[in-house]
């Protein structure tokens, strides 16, 4: 036999020795089969994060869950899961949710993420006088009012938001850690007047004013973390 065809008849006998790859589930095979563990182990918590589903109202027979992630999904209808009131947390940041009414049933949650929303009206988050993490940063968002309905709320996250009034935050009794970063011509006097602030992460321009730099150090004098996020100018 030529070497040639030696090598190629064990090139190919060789290749008949290797397993074949299994093919690749779709995002919405694999969310079907999370929910579909999910419903057979009766999880407490099922991420669906970056996945999806072919129909999202199955999630309504979860009545077991106390955390459900669906962020950057293409979940778009909040009635699908307004019967799953005992959740606890619930991550619904970049999807096609616009609106956010519902909400307002979900009288357990302590743990909200929904940045990224094409929503227009957050006032049913006032509504939720038990969150504790409140992330609804990169919105258009520009009203915060509803913080004073949130007498248990920890950590704060308007990053990117359309926010200019940070006054409702003036004396908050227990937000220890917020997040301003990317928000612009926003008056941030009212830092030195959260008695709880533990750390606060922002954006500033470098040319921060003398004014600025000596509340930083006033706040960092009564041990609050300021967390100074620089940003870069791109000639």
């Amino acid at each position: 036999m030529k070497p040639f065809l030696t090598s190629l008849a064990l090139m190919t006998a060789l290749a008949a020795c290797q397993p074949e790859e299994p093919p690749q589930q779709s995002r919405a095979e694999v969310g079907a089969e999370l929910v579909s563990q999910c419903v057979t182990s009766e999880c407490g918590r099922l991420n669906l994060d970056r996945h999806s589903l072919a129909n999202y109202s199955t999630l309504s027979q979860l009545t077991h869950l106390r955390a459900l992630m669906i962020s950057y999904t293409d979940f778009a209808d909040m009635t699908a899961i307004a019967g799953l009131t005992q959740l606890d947390e619930l991550h619904i940041g970049q999807t096609q949710v616009t609106d956010i009414s519902s909400l307002g049933r979900f009288q357990n949650l302590t743990l909200l993420h929904m940045q990224g929303l094409n929503a227009d009206d957050f006032s049913v988050l006032g509504q939720l006088r038990g969150m504790q993490e409140l992330a609804v940063g990169q919105n258009n968002l520009t009203d915060i009012s509803f913080v004073q309905n949130m007498p248990k709320l920890k950590s704060l996250d308007i990053s990117f938001s359309d926010v200019k009034d940070l006054s409702p935050l003036r004396g908050h009794p227990s937000i220890e850690h917020i997040n301003i970063d990317g928000m612009r011509d926003v008056q941030i006097g009212v830092l030195e007047h959260m008695p709880h602030l533990k750390t606060v992460t922002i954006r500033f321009l470098h040319d921060i004013t003398p004014a600025t730099q000596a509340m930083f150090d006033r706040l960092e004098a009564r041990g609050i973390k300021v967390q100074q996020v620089a940003e870069m100018v791109v000639c």
